[in-house]
This record gives C-alpha cells, structure tokens and sequence, in this order.
C-alpha cells in the first residue's frame, strides 16, 4: 500500500470524486486546496516557534503538520487525476542522479556546500507521461510483484542489499542457529510458505503479493546460480 493508496480509499468513503484522467480543477477547487496547504503549514511554523511547548510536544506538532501537509498535497493531485506515485517515482529517480554540489558550493545555485546538484547531462522526470497514468486502475499482482522484483531492484538494493547476497547470509545464520545446511532457494521457498500461510489463515493482498515476489526471486536466483537444491 502507497500513501496514494490510503488518500483513494479516504477519497472512497466520504465519496470524493477520483478521476481517471487528468481533469483540471476550477477556480474555487484550486483556492479551497491552496487555503487548506496555507492553513497545515501556518501550523507547521506555529508548532516550531510556540515557546511554551516541550520539545516532545513541539516535534508531535511539527510531524503532524507535515503528515497534514502531504495528505492534502496528495489529495490533491488524486482529485485533480494526477498520479501521484508515478510522479514520486519520476521524481525520486530524477533526484537520485543529482549529486552532492561542491564543499565551497561554488556549483550551487544556492551558494551552499549542503546543496544537490544537477549534473552535466542530468535527465530531469517525465512528469508529463507519470501524471496521466490512470490513479484508480491497480496493476494486477504479477505485474506489481514484476516491479518489486525486477523493475525497482536497484532501489530495493540501495536500501537492504542484493536479494541473493541477503539470502546467502540468512540461510549462513540458519545454518548455524539449527547445525545443518541451508541454501538461499531454502530461505526464499520458506519465505513464500510463510507468505502462504498468512494468508490462509487471514487474507490480505499484501501477503499475496510477497508470495509472488519471493516466487520471482526465487526463480531469478536459478536462473542466475542453477537449481542448488540435493
């Protein structure tokens, strides 16, 4: 589940409109979103400048406002039919080909050291082709699992490690907790039994959705290394 995810469900029950497309808002739309983003960041420098709170305080208002903030941001775009996720991850791609501007910031615009830059030959997103694809549609699960496993690996790399590399060392730490030999196809099969099990005793997509994605490790792992089982 994505934040876009929870906003269409919150869009659902109170019966906001979600549009497939792309639909400008009007005139009265657009201001009642600008006041309502004015009002979650008036609390936002509120919470930080108020002397009389505690610190503990003072940081519960700051990250509700901010949580505030995204929510209408992201409201927003799904009831103007903008896909906000797509958006993110062209976003986020286009971010991560930056890099750290100079110590004496002599390559910022901004004239920090502190700054991220834009490199030569930096390609900026493609927000155009991500805001239109359809908000409401959810691919099917092969195709989300597909993503996790394959599409998106690099980002799943950068924040926990090759899949292969990290089911080589949990099945090195089972071996050692139960004294026999384990393998990464034993660690990624266990895995999709845990999954399968989940959901046979409560159903959640989500469960589903790891299943297949273990699944299609596991099988990438043969494809690349050959079947290691006895």
């Amino acid at each position: 589940m994505s934040y876009q995810d929870d906003i269409v469900a919150f869009r659902r029950k109170f019966n906001l409109p979600i549009p497939e497309y792309v639909t400008p808002p009007d005139i009265s739309t657009f201001a009642f979103k600008v006041n309502h983003l004015e009002e979650e960041l008036a609390e936002l420098k509120d919470a930080f400048s108020d002397p009389k709170l505690s610190i503990d305080d003072k940081m519960a208002g700051i990250a509700d406002a901010l949580v505030d903030l995204a929510y209408v941001s992201i409201g927003a775009a799904v009831g103007w039919g903008i896909n906000f996720d797509e958006c993110w991850h062209q976003v986020h791609a286009a971010n991560m080909r930056k890099e750290r501007a100079k110590p004496d910031g002599s390559n910022s615009k901004r004239g920090s050291g502190l700054d991220i830059v834009k490199p030569d030959g930096w390609v900026g997103p493609d927000i155009m082709a991500a805001m239109h694809v359809p908000v409401d549609i959810e691919p099917p699960i092969l195709l989300r699992a597909h993503q996790i496993i394959d599409v998106r690996a690099e980002e799943g790399h950068r924040h926990y490690g090759p899949m292969d590399i990290n089911c080589d060392d949990a099945a090195t730490i089972a071996g050692i907790l139960q004294n026999r030999a384990f393998t990464a196809s034993d660690v990624l099969a266990v895995l999709v039994g845990l999954k399968f099990a989940r959901h046979r005793f409560s159903y959640t997509q989500d469960s589903l959705l790891d299943a297949v994605a273990y699944l299609g490790a596991l099988d990438n792992l043969i494809q690349d290394r050959g079947d290691d089982r006895e």
